[in-house]
């Protein structure tokens, strides 16, 4: 048994749900969960979350390549970083 932060569900029953949602709320763009994993994951980075946290929320094993799969940063992210520090 996996100790998750949420139910597991199908990606095919949380992309229904999801393009529910974008409807009521009129958004116009198509989206799936899974650019929504990406879309979390970097934002979260961005925000300087740390890695532990994102992963369980996002579900997945410590420890694993999902930062570097799932995050996107830009090259301002990276001079900003590389300012700040």
């Amino acid at each position: 048994m996996h100790n998750r932060l949420f139910i597991s569900l199908t990606n095919q029953s949380t992309n229904c749900y999801l393009k529910e949602i974008m409807t009521d709320l009129k958004i116009p763009k198509t989206m799936t969960f899974h650019m929504s994993r990406h879309t979390f994951r970097t934002i979260a980075a961005r925000k300087g979350v740390r890695d532990t946290i994102a992963e369980r929320i996002m579900g997945d094993a410590e420890g694993n390549d999902i930062k570097y799969i799932y995050t996107h940063l830009h090259n301002e992210d990276i001079v900003v970083e590389m300012i700040e520090k």
